[in-house]
């Protein structure tokens, strides 16, 4: 649909949100941010990590948001965010629905305890910043720790769809409790996105076999076999349940607070097509003959079970955040492309630690200053007897200056290396700048 007949739709539903909320009520917001990336190194070329070649820089990075929240009668709370955004080959300025939901505070009797119920698109919590990631001006980070906030995963960690019950527990002095869980599913779109591409991934390949005696053709007669395969699209691609919680201590001392989170996705299932051509070639001593069989093939991979954890650590002290979190991921399943089937496990583990600090007292200078470091480790294996590892490290300094209150720019360069399992290291820089308005 082009992005008119987008935004014909979707601005009136947050002006219908708009309209039907009392004055006194309304909070009505949004931003807009425009970035440059230029990157260096074997990370970052041909499709690169943001399905581009940002080698030789790209302005493909851009947010536009309109959100409005409102409280049209007691207890209710409603509100829908419209986002169009582009990270390279990700999200190609198409407005969507980021979230939009009710909720609704129960009635409790007892006073250190809240409840309330949501209903619609809303963010899960995942981890300590997932809540905020559609909010460029509440971090000072360009990208987050990519272990844990995956840019390009952006719309699928952040929200779902489906129903979320909150509850919140005065400890006293033990501190706080706040506890979320939900159910429901995720927004797929078969035709484009990163887990498209990522299910994708092992039908682009050429395979040689030969030469190989070939007894017909009589001695010394030999077959060479060249069997190349190409994905051609996604015909469907669903999940049939998302669920997931998190539980944060907020700790007795000022500042600290404990979070753990998981997310939890049964049956991601896409079936679509790939082209398989064989080229056989056959040598004998009066010359070679060449015939080329086409065929295509159906492709069907259902991720059985897929579990991300994550478990994190914050401490705010004065103008100094220090935080960590850890992420373990896990799925297993199966790919049956034509008559081949592979049974597929993934493991992986990563995490980060971060300092920023505030300078915002000192006038004229840099607002914020953040520095984080991150590394993971993933594993994956079949049966069809390969097993692969890679690990990666890396590392960022951000900075950030608030020219207004409601305008910031801010720049970050990342430096990364991962090896393979074979020893085979890759080197990677990046530097992005961005800058933000917001209302």
């Amino acid at each position: 649909m082009p992005i008119s007949r987008r935004l014909s739709v979707l601005v009136p539903l947050v002006a219908a949100t708009v309209a039907s909320a009392a004055d006194t009520s309304l909070q009505f917001h949004g931003f807009a941010s425009q970035g440059y990336i230029r990157s260096g190194g074997d990370k970052y070329e041909d499709n690169g990590a943001f399905g581009r070649d940002t080698n030789r820089g790209s302005f493909e990075f851009n947010e536009i948001a309109l959100n409005a929240l409102a409280n049209p009668v007691d207890r209710l709370r409603i509100g829908i965010q419209i986002i169009s955004y582009d990270l390279g080959k990700v999200g190609n300025n198409q407005p969507q629905l980021d979230w939009g939901f009710g909720e609704y505070q129960v009635p409790i009797a007892w006073e250190d305890l809240r409840v309330s119920f949501v209903a619609g698109r809303f963010k899960t919590g995942h981890a300590f910043y997932n809540d905020y990631r559609d909010l460029d001006m509440t971090r000072t980070a360009v990208f987050l720790p990519s272990p844990t906030y995956s840019a390009t995963f952006r719309d699928f960690f952040l929200a779902s769809n489906g129903g979320q019950l909150n509850a919140s527990l005065d400890l006293h002095a033990a501190g706080s409790v706040d506890v979320s869980g939900f159910i429901g599913t995720q927004n797929v779109d078969e035709s484009r996105g990163p887990l498209a591409d990522t299910f994708r991934q092992g039908l682009d390949q050429e395979v040689n076999v030969g030469p190989i005696p070939f007894i017909p053709g009589g001695p010394g007669a030999t077959m060479n076999l060249q069997v190349k395969t190409q994905f051609d699209r996604w015909d469907s691609f669903t999940i049939d349940r998302m669920s997931g919680g998190n539980l944060t201590w907020n700790t007795p001392l000022d500042g600290l607070r404990i979070k753990g989170s998981s997310l939890y996705a049964q049956h991601m299932r896409a079936v679509g097509k790939f082209n398989s051509i064989t080229k056989t070639t056959i040598t004998t001593p009066g010359g070679s003959t060449v015939s080329y069989q086409p065929a295509f093939e159906t492709v069907t991979t259902d991720i059985d079970k897929w579990f991300d954890i994550t478990a994190g650590v914050e401490y705010q002290i004065g103008d100094l955040t220090l935080a960590t979190e850890g992420t373990w991921q896990h799925f297993t399943g199966t790919s049956v492309a034509g008559t081949q089937t592979v049974e597929l496990t993934s493991r992986n583990a990563g995490g980060y630690v971060s300092a920023t600090y505030q300078l915002s007292s000192l006038p004229g200078a840099w607002s914020r200053l953040s520095v984080y470091g991150s590394g993971s480790y993933l594993r994956a294996s079949s049966l069809v007897d390969d097993e692969s590892f890679s690990y990666d490290r890396g590392g960022a300094v951000a900075l950030r200056y608030d020219v207004t209150d409601h305008f910031l720019v801010k720049g970050q360069f990342d430096r990364t290396r991962d090896t393979d399992t074979t020893g085979d290291t890759t080197y990677g820089s990046m530097f992005s700048l961005k800058t933000t308005f917001d209302f």
